[in-house]
C-alpha cells in the first residue's frame, strides 16, 4: 500500500476521534480543553514530519506548517471578531495541519483545505439556524417577548431592506429573472436578523452566581465591584476576574455560544466526498 495512502487514512481516522470526543465537550460543557487541539497538532507534525523523512518528500510536511501559518492568521481573526471562541479555533488551526493535502483517497482533486471551508460556511449556515430553531422552541415565551421587541426597535431596517428588494424586482423585469433571488433574500433578511438577536437575548444570555463561572465565559456588560470594573473582552473572564466576583458573591450575565465543532466533524465527512456549493451551483469552482 502506497505510504501516503496509509498515513492519509490514519491521520483522517485520528482526526475524526479527536472531533468526536471535543464535539461531546463542546455539546455538553460548551468548552473544548487545549489538550485536545495541541495534541493533535503534535501528532498531525510528528507524523508528517516522520512521513517526510522516510519517503524523502519534504513536502507532505512543509505544506502542514503552511497550512498552520495560514489558519493560525485566520482563526485569530475570527476570534477577536467574536466570530469564533478559543476552543473553535485552536481546533480549526489544528484540522488544518492534519488535512495540510487532501487525502489520497478522497473523491475530490481540489485542495482538501478549501473544500473544508467552503462546506463549513454552508453547513454553518443551516446549522445555525436549526440550532437557533430548536432554542426559540425550547424557550418560545421568552423568545417571542424578545422578538416582538427587536422588530418594533428594527423599523429603519425593515423599510431600507424592502426597498432594495423591490430594487431588485424592478431589476429583474430589466436584467434578468434571477435578480429576484436577491429581492427575496432582502425581504427575508430583517427578520433573520430579529430572529437571531431574540435567540440571542432570550436563550443565550443567562444571569450565572459566580460560583458557576468558567476562565473565558463572556461578560455580556460591565460589572463595577469596590471601585473596580470588570469589562466584557474578547478573551472572557481571567481566573483573577472570577476570583474578585466569588469574594464580593456577585451574579453576572454572560452569553454562551452555539457549540460549533459538531460543524467541523460533518464538514469534514463530507469534504472527503464533495463540495457542497458545487452541487448548489451544479458546476465544478476550479
Amino acid at each position: 500500500m502506497d505510504v501516503l495512502f496509509f498515513t492519509d487514512i490514519l491521520l483522517s481516522f485520528i482526526a475524526l476521534i479527536y472531533l468526536l470526543v471535543a464535539c461531546f465537550e463542546d455539546i455538553k460543557k460548551r468548552e473544548i480543553h487545549d489538550w485536545l487541539s495541541f495534541s493533535l497538532i503534535a501528532i498531525a507534525l510528528a507524523v508528517r514530519a516522520i512521513v517526510s523523512l522516510s519517503i524523502k518528500k519534504p513536502f507532505y510536511f512543509l505544506y502542514s506548517l503552511l497550512a498552520l501559518g495560514i489558519f493560525y492568521a485566520v482563526a485569530l481573526l475570527l476570534y477577536y471578531a467574536k466570530a469564533f471562541g478559543g476552543g473553535d479555533a485552536k481546533f480549526l488551526i489544528a484540522l488544518s495541519v492534519v488535512f495540510a493535502t487532501t487525502p489520497k483517497f478522497s473523491l475530490l482533486q481540489e485542495p482538501f483545505l478549501f473544500t473544508f471551508v467552503v462546506n463549513s460556511i454552508v453547513l454553518s449556515f443551516f446549522y445555525v439556524l436549526f440550532f437557533s430553531f430548536f432554542l426559540a422552541v425550547k424557550n418560545r415565551k421568552g423568545f417571542a417577548v424578545e422578538f416582538k421587541k427587536e422588530n418594533r426597535k428594527g423599523f429603519l431596517l425593515k423599510v431600507s431592506l424592502f426597498f432594495l428588494g423591490l430594487l431588485f424586482i424592478i431589476l429583474s423585469f430589466i436584467f434578468s429573472p434571477s435578480f429576484l433571488i436577491f429581492s427575496l433574500v432582502f425581504f427575508a433578511l430583517p427578520y433573520l436578523y430579529f430572529f437571531v438577536k431574540a435567540v440571542e437575548n432570550s436563550c443565550l444570555i443567562k444571569k450565572v452566581k459566580p460560583s458557576q463561572l468558567r476562565e473565558g465565559d463572556w461578560l455580556v456588560e460591565s460589572v463595577k465591584i469596590k471601585g473596580k470594573i470588570i469589562r466584557p473582552s474578547v478573551h472572557g473572564l481571567s481566573e483573577k476576574e472570577i476570583g474578585f466576583l466569588k469574594k464580593a458573591r456577585k451574579s453576572v450575565r454572560i452569553k454562551e455560544g452555539i457549540p460549533f465543532i459538531p460543524v467541523y466533524l460533518i464538514s469534514v465527512i463530507v469534504s472527503f466526498f464533495a463540495n457542497l456549493l458545487e452541487l448548489f451551483l451544479g458546476q465544478p469552482l476550479f
